[in-house]
């Protein structure tokens, strides 16, 4: 499955991705931004031990963000599906820093938003997000996520407590945005919008 927006793809992750991702993972400052679980240098074997992992579960998926020309930027992944609720987690990362900030990020949201509600079939969405980085919060709320609630000192990065905020996005809140089934993957009108 692949889905294009305007300036990015999302599609599964593949084996032969893992060489241009494995620099994201080991950069600082896209790992500060991204994930508050500092960890060291991953290597290449680390990395497909891990996707061989993903793949064996039911409860992750790993997809690749891509420009239309194929340039890799970037990941998405849900995990901690729950059959009961239709309840998932999910987190994105830019890994090419020359896109930060230019919409790529949030048109990748919106296109994962569409693979796992109208095909997916989840019932809700839910991230946590550092305090400190603003400019993946407003594309979150740019994308209809509603804050949900604050996890306090909920992590410590370089030697400092974070707090994270909790987010989430409904079923029937991503259909009143988006519609269903209609493709669009464009931004929420702003009378549409419920946030």
């Amino acid at each position: 499955m692949r889905l294009t927006g305007e300036k990015v793809a999302i599609r599964p992750i593949e084996r032969a991705d893992l060489p241009v991702i494995l620099p994201w993972w080991n950069d600082p400052e896209v790992m500060y931004y991204a994930d508050d679980n500092p960890h060291p240098s991953m290597t290449l074997q680390e990395l497909e031990e891990r996707y061989e992992q993903e793949k064996r579960s039911d409860s992750i998926e790993r997809f690749v963000i891509e420009t239309l020309d194929g340039e890799l930027i970037g990941d998405l992944v849900y995990f901690g599906y729950r059959p009961d609720t239709r309840n998932v987690q999910t987190g994105i990362l830019i890994g090419v820093k020359k896109y930060w900030g230019q919409g790529y990020g949030s048109e990748a949201i919106r296109l994962w938003l569409k693979y796992l509600f109208e095909h997916r079939h989840v019932h809700k969405v839910s991230l946590t997000v550092s305090d400190f980085n603003l400019r993946a919060i407003h594309a979150y709320e740019k994308c209809g996520f509603r804050r949900d609630g604050v996890l306090r000192h909920n992590a410590v990065i370089n030697g400092k407590y974070v707090d994270h905020l909790v987010m989430s996005l409904l079923e029937d809140e991503y259909v009143r945005l988006y519609g269903t089934g209609s493709g669009a993957i464009s931004e929420p009108s702003s009378s549409s919008r419920t946030i």
